[in-house]
């Protein structure tokens, strides 16, 4: 989906690892997403990353800092709170 679409934060929550690497894949870092399989990284582990568990999966800074925003972009586009 384009970033302009909204979507349910629990939507996003509820995303297999499949779908994250699918969302990774669209977001410009396929080359990721296999790491992020290894890692069982879900939609709901997806929300809860932040910059120091990008660098522990070993993400080059570049690439750690560009995903940390598309991740701050993706929560500012769901919408609804947490369960």
């Amino acid at each position: 989906r384009p970033l302009a679409v909204m979507f349910a934060r629990e939507e996003v929550e509820a995303w297999s690892v499949d779908q994250v690497g699918n969302w990774l894949t669209g977001s410009g870092f396929g080359h990721l997403a296999e790491t992020f399989m290894d890692e069982s990284i879900d939609g709901e582990a997806l929300l809860a990353l932040n910059a120091t568990d990008l660098r522990s999966l070993g993400l080059k800074l570049g690439d750690a800092k560009k995903v940390l925003v598309r991740i701050e972009a993706l929560i500012a586009a769901t919408i609804g709170t947490s369960s």
